[in-house]
């Protein structure tokens, strides 16, 4: 087992979801299956992000994991490609409009 040092320890740990309070869970690649950085768990009402990734990739990885929570929280059926260009195009918005994020806090 290799000792993998976090790059960007978990600076949350949870979110609210329509109503739902969801821990963020930091992943290892002790624990986590390799070829996933993130990881929603409807059942445990969790988010995992892996601990190796650097801020920009842990921000997009949990964005897309929260989409998915919404989509699990409002009984839709998005497509992962769907969830992907979702967190992607969100992200842009949010890098380019930072006064956005403000108005909520």
């Amino acid at each position: 087992m290799t000792d993998i040092k976090p790059k960007n320890p978990i600076p949350i740990s949870s979110v609210r979801v329509i109503g739902r309070t969801v821990r963020v869970i930091p992943w290892s690649f002790d624990d986590a299956d390799q070829s996933q950085d993130g990881e929603w768990s409807d059942r445990d009402g969790t988010i995992k992000v892996g601990t190796h990734l650097d801020p920009d990739t842990f921000r997009e990885v949990l964005l897309h994991e929260i989409i998915h929570a919404v989509e699990s929280r409002l009984g839709m059926s998005l497509r992962e490609n769907q969830v992907v260009a979702l967190g992607v195009g969100l992200d842009l918005v949010f890098q380019e409009n930072p006064e956005l994020l403000r108005l909520y806090g």
